[in-house]
């Protein structure tokens, strides 16, 4: 059975595209936040050593970073350790301490759970990537924005989930089918489709989020 947290103990650091995400895409994010309001709650999954969410900071923003490890928390951000493919509806236990965690961490107290703004940064490839979508829209509010920072196909093969997505338009279509997409940001225009690594969508016709009450002792 594949290690996942074993396998990023290897990995852990290792960044292949820090120089693009520097260039294009943080210009590309901090506009669109600047134009459009990410809002006061973000959650970036799989935010790693190198969290692109780093570079949204504002003195009023929660940011959540969640990811196989735990790594250091402050005022600004927390972070959780949770596996994505964990993320199953209804909630399991770990999820639902997690969103306890994240309830206190951002104070608020009506849809706790809810994220302004959902971050999924290079991790796609590596889980069931359609069911977790699906379920993690239950977490972002309605009108909020998902960003997904994703090539198909690149990163490490031997890690990738058999439920990845087939290609740039295979995950295209699925986020096109719980989110309207707002802006795309391609790596290099003459690729076409192929050269797509973000988009920004906005969610619309949100259901209702399930319940992340905290648990009975």
């Amino acid at each position: 059975m594949f290690d996942a947290q074993k396998h990023w103990e290897d990995h852990r650091g290792e960044n292949f595209d820090i120089g693009m995400k520097l260039m294009k895409l943080v210009p590309s994010l901090q506009a669109f936040d600047q134009t459009h309001d990410l809002g006061d709650v973000i959650f970036d999954c799989g935010a790693g050593v190198f969290s692109i969410s780093t570079y949204l900071k504002r003195h009023d923003r929660k940011r959540v970073a969640i990811d196989l490890y735990e790594l250091r928390s402050n005022d600004e951000v927390l972070s959780v350790k949770l596996d994505l493919e964990n993320l199953l509806s209804p909630p399991t236990r770990e999820v639902k301490q997690v969103c306890a965690k994240i309830r206190q961490f951002t104070g608020r107290t009506e849809t706790i759970e809810q994220a302004d703004t959902l971050i999924f940064s290079e991790v796609l490839n590596y889980i069931d990537f359609e069911r977790v979508l699906k379920t993690a829209k239950k977490y972002l509010r309605p009108g909020g924005y998902i960003v997904i920072i994703n090539m198909a196909g690149r990163g490490d093969e031997d890690a990738f989930s058999e439920k990845k997505p087939e290609n740039n338009a295979h995950l295209k279509s699925v986020v096109e089918s719980l989110f309207t997409i707002k802006e795309e940001v391609f790596y290099s225009q003459t690729q076409g489709e192929s050269g797509l690594v973000m988009t920004i969508a906005s969610n619309t016709n949100n259901p209702a989020c399930f319940d992340c009450a905290p648990l009975n002792r």
